[in-house]
């Protein structure tokens, strides 16, 4: 939809009336927010001894931070001084809620009267009263951070007049919308809260408030104009940017009980929020349409002047061209030949049905399809001093990755130098080498099991399995295109793309992505970054099962189906259920490479290319990133 409103208004320009002016621009916009939260939000939740802790927020306890936004726009100016703008861009945006988690009033009462029940002192009871009250409190009232990002594709449309249009600084003011559709399929969460009272941490990040998924903002701007810059001010207001009522989803722990409960009526968080904006742009290109040219003017013209109107492409072009892949990202995290003979079993079902609930989804509620398959093992043994004791603690984490689409893609803008060869006025076919950042995101959870004299804690928390690669392309384009009008052309073309991928860094953030060091370990692994004992994640890469036949390999990979299988048929007589990785390793060129179908639309106006088009990678089944579709918007200057 937004790529046909942006190539329609683009066609409908060029047909527009005498002394009406096209601007094409790039700009830039830094915005601090106001976020009204009601103070009245908090709800229950269960610890691991049942007892009900209550999560409270405060005023002030609501953060927004959005980035640096770098937009491109089209501006139309008429011969009145109004004009109308179309702005592109897209910016990242950070909620963050703080609280903390309190006892209820009846456990604290009840535990101040066990208190009370042993106490000798002879004071004031009131003060001791409220001493032991104060000491419940402390000792039992426990800090968190829930934080979310999300990217956005901004689009403005905008409409104002100019005053002053003689002077050397023009004024200018305004009016407008913003309309955000997020282009991440699932939000990055994360929550900071390290004491363990609270076996399923992941509830808590479920039941916060979120940002929503498509957000509309009324604006107006003012600012002062000189030749080709603009600066200006601007301010939003966002009603109801954020779904805030208690939001915990498939929040059912085993037996039917709910982990977290509503705890008032009024729980709805954050209301609205306003913005206030510095914006800068800057004009690249300027063209007044239909502009006659007589024929006695015709006669005395430069040739090179005339050839602006009626010039035919050259016969060799190079250029630089600038893409933004953010109108939509998708892809599948599914390897179609990592699957299991007993599809029919529903998996989930028979665990909870023999009492197992290691892998049954109780925890998290996940699908119990066979192909939402892939858990990550480590079994490790740690010595602790407890009791004054030296012991042995045993330790089991599991990472469950939330297989199927992929959570989270994002792409950076691709810049990229072509050659383009013109044999025909009508056909064209272009070389071009490119450069893209891709980062994607897979949602999961982490259980750690620890067993100290037998008896075994549970804590569970959502994490964020998070790969970074850098992208070079080798790209092969065909172009057909009919002339409009005398400057402009509309066209199409298809092509392919063979692209490679370089790791790049492995980001961890405490809370939130990849804050596991299972999940460090199996990047390691995947990428095949064990290549020397000199690397120093050489020892941790090659400690899994199915690379390594060391007797001291402590990690696997394996599916729910195999887990049933190994502890419930076992047919096959296996000595163990993990799973032999390998073939899927994205440790090597072949596996990091792929051919990716490309198709657009061209708008052509004198050395500028606009397109909008769309991506679809071909044959990738064998690795974790399968099936990638984006579509996006690009803009390509010729240099001769």
């Amino acid at each position: 939809m937004v790529r046909v409103i942006v190539l329609s208004i683009m066609v409908m320009f060029s047909f527009m009336v005498i002394s009406q002016n096209l601007s094409l621009g790039v700009g830039g916009r830094a915005s601090s927010h106001w976020v009204e939260n009601d103070t009245a939000f908090n709800f229950y939740i269960l610890s691991t001894n049942a007892d009900t802790l209550v999560l409270n927020t405060e005023r002030n306890s609501v953060s927004l931070i959005n980035g640096l936004s770098f937009p491109i726009y089209v501006r139309y100016t008429a011969k009145q001084n109004w004009w109308v703008q179309v702005n592109y861009g897209y910016e990242t945006w950070r909620l963050g809620i703080t609280g903390t988690t309190t006892p209820t009033n009846y456990a604290v009462e009840t535990a101040l009267q066990e208190k009370l029940d042993g106490n000798t002192s002879t004071g004031d009871m009131d003060d001791v009263i409220e001493a032991y009250r104060e000491d419940i409190l402390d000792e039992k009232t426990y800090d968190f951070e829930s934080f979310e990002r999300v990217q956005y594709n901004r689009l403005t449309f905008s409409f104002g007049s100019s005053l002053n249009k003689r002077g050397l600084v023009t004024f200018y003011y305004g009016a407008g919308f913003d309309l955000y559709s997020r282009s991440t399929l699932e939000p990055y969460q994360g929550l900071l809260y390290e004491k363990k009272e609270v076996a399923l941490t992941h509830h808590i990040l479920e039941a916060m408030p979120k940002l929503n998924a498509m957000l509309f903002a009324p604006f107006f701007n003012l600012g002062i104009e000189k030749q080709n810059i603009r600066l200006g001010l601007d301010f939003s207001f966002f009603p109801n940017p954020v779904f805030g009522q208690h939001n915990a989803l498939n929040d059912n722990i085993y037996g039917g009980n709910q982990s977290t409960q509503a705890n008032t009526n009024s729980s709805q968080l954050v209301r609205n929020i306003a913005s206030a904006g510095v914006s800068l742009n800057y004009t690249l290109f300027n063209q007044n349409f239909n502009q006659a040219i007589s024929d006695d003017k015709k006669n005395v013209l430069d040739p090179l002047v005339i050839g602006r109107y009626r010039q035919k492409p050259k016969l060799i072009q190079f250029g630089a061209a600038i893409n933004f892949p953010n109108f939509h990202n998708s892809g599948l995290s599914i390897i179609d030949d990592f699957e299991t003979k007993n599809e029919d079993i529903n998996y989930g079902d028979s665990l909870k049905k023999k009492g197992d609930t290691y892998l049954s989804g109780v925890l998290f509620n996940e699908s119990t399809n066979v192909l939402d398959y892939l858990y990550l093992e480590k079994v490790d043994d740690e010595q602790r001093v407890i009791d004054d004791e030296l012991q042995t603690v045993e330790l089991v984490t599991t990472v469950f990755l939330d297989w199927g689409n992929i959570n989270s893609i994002v792409k950076s803008p691709k810049l990229s130098a072509f050659v383009r060869v013109n044999p025909h006025e009508l056909f064209s076919v272009d070389l071009n080498v490119g450069y893209q950042n891709h980062t994607y995101g897979i949602r999961g959870y982490e259980t750690i099991a620890e067993t100290i004299n037998d008896e075994t804690t549970v804590q569970t928390k959502k994490v964020f399995y998070q790969e970074n690669f850098h992208e070079i392309s080798l790209g092969l384009n065909a172009y057909t295109q009919m002339q409009i009008n005398n400057i402009s052309r509309l066209g199409f073309h298809v092509g392919i793309n063979y692209n490679l991928w370089l790791n790049g860094r492995f980001d961890t953030e405490a809370g939130g992505i990849n804050d596991s060091e299972l999940l460090q370990d199996f990047h390691d692994y995947n990428t095949g970054q064990e290549d020397g004992e000199n690397d120093p994640n050489f020892n941790e890469a090659t400690e899994w099962k199915g690379l390594s036949n060391a007797e001291d390999a402590d990690k696997a990979v394996f599916t729910k189906a195999d887990y049933y299988n190994y502890n419930y048929y076992n047919k096959a007589g296996a000595d163990n259920y993990y799973t032999d990785y390998s073939p899927y390793l994205f440790s090597t060129i072949a596996a990091r490479s792929y051919f990716e179908l490309r198709f657009g639309i061209d708008y052509y106006i004198e050395n500028l290319k606009f397109n909008v088009y769309a991506e679809r990678s071909l044959g990738r089944n064998q690795t974790m990133y399968n099936n990638l579709f984006s579509v996006g918007m690009g803009v390509a200057l010729f240099m001769n």
